[in-house]
């Protein structure tokens, strides 16, 4: 596909009917397979000369048009781009399951309790941006509400 792609945005007259019929008859003979026809009112190609032909076809029918030059879109397939699942060992899991609703929480007595050092627990902090979407809530202890809600 091209980079850049011509939108020929038209309005021709109603009246006469038969004016806008031999309209279409002549744009038919102008862009067969060549232009795409998103609307009846508006086409898009790869050709600057089919879309000049098109403007001035309009024009001679006594239309009001428009002409854009645009880039193409390049549509990607998410499917192809799913994120891939760290490539964590068992001490990083296991960081990852204690402090996924919190991570808030005491270090020191947390990873005590699952046994993993804390050199583990600050290099895999490096690598939750990568992985992980974190969003900040608000946790109070139980008691002290009276410090976040004193404002």
């Amino acid at each position: 596909m091209g980079d850049s792609v011509y939108i020929v945005d038209y309005d021709i007259p109603r009246d006469p009917p038969s004016k806008r019929v031999q309209f279409y008859r002549d744009l038919k003979k102008i862009g067969t397979g060549q232009c795409n026809f998103s609307t009846l009112s508006v086409i898009y190609t790869e050709e600057k000369e089919l879309a000049e032909a098109v403007y001035w076809l309009v024009t001679a029918y006594g239309g009001r048009v428009n002409m854009y030059k645009g880039k193409e879109i390049q549509t990607t397939n998410y499917k192809d781009k799913l994120p891939s699942l760290p490539e964590w060992g068992k001490k990083e899991w296991k960081l990852y399951h204690t402090f996924k609703r919190n991570l808030r929480q005491k270090k020191t007595p947390t990873l005590r309790k699952i046994k993993v050092p804390f050199v583990v627990h600050i290099e895999w902090m490096k690598t939750l941006k990568d992985y992980c979407t974190i969003h900040t809530k608000l946790f109070g202890e139980l008691g002290q509400w009276g410090k976040y809600c004193s404002f």
